[in-house]
């Protein structure tokens, strides 16, 4: 990230979080950038962030800036996986930094959950969240692997995270849309035929049959309080109203009501 286009991309994040709240969508948190610690091989749009531009950017542009306008968006860091722990630990030692984020948002491709551990033995205080966790669509475990992220959100959550993400939100049958460069499945799929809506057992939510909702997400559902209270503005099936954007949050409810 070059250090001339700071000022101008923190004004980028401002219009976004108002033309957005403009349409009745309040923002709760941004991150800078998916995978900061990647260009991502040039394949997606993306850049890669030094240490010193992220704490530069939050402290003296987005941070003051949110700041400024009284925006409440909650800013995240990092956006990338485990092994980045140390990272966070430098970034979140400084106070100006801290003044304006404490909140981590983690992935879960490389590294070990309980490095997020590490973090919060250094900063008790700092919000863990897990916010993606993808498979690939064409893995021969793409319809069975409910067990291997009941793990990994059973690990997230008991190192210390608020919430568990999977990615994608919905795809068709074959995997799209997908603008690539990696075939990633979805929470939801959406049969094109048919045009059916029904759980996927990919990504590590649900494990399915036609008529009930298991698995990773669905087994974690009791144990979890809701996010919200009042769910009775979103146009969403009753057993779908915790669905929003890329994250299943996980509703306090026995088993029976996914049925």
């Amino acid at each position: 990230m070059s250090r001339q286009y700071l000022s101008a991309y923190a004004q980028h994040f401002l219009k976004f979080l108002q033309a957005y709240a403009a349409e009745g969508v309040p923002i709760q948190a941004i991150t800078m950038q998916n995978e900061i610690d990647t260009d991502q091989h040039g394949q997606m749009p993306a850049r890669t962030w030094s240490q010193e531009c992220d704490m530069e950017f939050i402290i003296e542009h987005l941070g003051p800036l949110f700041e400024k306008t009284n925006t409440s968006t909650k800013i995240w860091i990092l956006d990338h996986n485990f092994i980045y722990w140390g990272r966070v630990i430098s970034e979140l030692d400084d106070p100006e930094f801290r003044r304006y984020t404490n909140s981590v948002a983690w992935h879960a491709y490389t590294g070990e959950p309980s490095m997020i551990s590490k973090v919060r033995a250094a900063h008790p205080d700092a919000e863990m969240y897990d916010t993606e966790g993808s498979t690939d669509y064409n893995d021969p475990h793409y319809q069975d692997d409910w067990t291997k992220w009941s793990k990994t959100y059973t690990d997230v959550l008991n190192n210390w995270c608020r919430a568990a993400v999977a990615w994608n939100m919905a795809t068709d049958e074959h995997g799209k849309p997908n603008i690539g460069p990696y075939p990633c499945g979805g929470i939801l799929i959406i049969t094109r035929t048919r045009k059916r809506l029904f759980a996927a057992v990919s990504t590590g939510p649900w494990r399915t049959s036609r008529a009930r909702f298991n698995g990773a997400l669905g087994d974690l559902s009791p144990k979890v309080k809701p996010p919200v209270s009042d769910t009775s503005r979103w146009k969403i099936p009753a057993a779908r109203k915790y669905l929003y954007l890329r994250t299943l949050a996980l509703p306090a409810r026995s088993k029976s009501n996914w049925d």
